[in-house]
């Protein structure tokens, strides 16, 4: 079974952050933000992204020291594949050109950024590390982790039971 590494450190580069990992903190726990921004590293949100996260109150967002980047399409974007949308093409790019981690669940996404040597981390590893570092609780983590499974199917009992398994593996100080 795989499991998160409890040994990685979080990111302390900045993060650009897909629309869906945005979406899954604010149908969870939105706060979740902000303790990231507080405790690791800014967020940086391109404003096309917000454009495929009509539910989002920007004010809210902003409220957790999220910062809205706006950026203009690079003349490289046309080299990348056309499988990525225009959207994750931005975030790549925006990544790379700015030495940025780039947060996202999306494979085809994540799979382009470790090709260009992009750093790239997921939602469940985000929280992972706030757990890790104490800034959340288990339990926190937890609840997190299920209510994601609830509103999310691309998080499937497996990856919850793989999160669950890391989570308890951490060594609490």
């Amino acid at each position: 079974m795989t499991r998160l590494k409890e040994t990685s450190t979080p990111p302390k580069k900045s993060i650009i952050m897909d629309a869906n990992i945005v979406i899954d903190f604010f149908d969870v726990k939105p706060e979740f933000l902000g303790l990231t921004v507080n405790y690791f590293a800014p967020i940086y949100v391109i404003k096309n992204v917000l454009e495929e996260t009509k539910n989002i109150d920007i004010n809210k967002l902003l409220s957790f020291g999220v910062i809205i980047l706006e950026t203009k399409i690079p003349d490289s974007f046309n080299d990348y594949k056309k499988t990525l949308s225009m959207t994750d093409r931005l975030c790549l790019l925006t990544a790379k050109q700015y030495d940025r981690v780039c947060a996202t669940n999306d494979k085809a996404l994540r799979k382009s950024c470790e090709r260009e040597g992009v750093p790239v981390i997921r939602c469940l590893k985000l929280v992972f590390e706030l757990c890790n570092a104490e800034v959340i609780k288990k339990d926190e983590a937890v609840a997190f982790a299920r209510a994601l499974n609830k509103t999310n199917p691309y998080f499937t009992d497996d990856i919850i039971k793989t999160f669950f398994d890391s989570i308890f593996n951490i060594d609490i100080k």
